[in-house]
């Protein structure tokens, strides 16, 4: 693995984090803020489907809610399994 540029790279890196305080830090960061923003972005997907679920035909056939009282086969999660 040493032996190609990516190892070489990777080898670099690891020695630059371990001897660097302030490279430390960098990446500290660099993954706070990555993580933020995928965090972000799950809350815009999930606020997204919700909004969309408003314009569905038959909402209580998607969630998988009886029907009349009657268990309805044709939703897409059992819930009874």
């Amino acid at each position: 693995m040493i032996k190609s540029p990516i190892g070489i790279a990777l080898a670099v890196a690891a020695v630059l984090l371990a001897v660097s305080p302030e490279a430390r830090k960098g990446v500290r960061r660099l993954a706070v803020k990555g993580t933020g923003a995928v965090l972000d972005k799950t809350d815009q997907l999930k606020n997204a489907t919700r909004d969309l679920q408003a314009f569905l035909p038959n909402k209580d056939l998607l969630q998988g809610n009886a029907v009349n009282g009657k268990r309805d086969d044709f939703s897409l999660t059992n819930r009874e399994q």
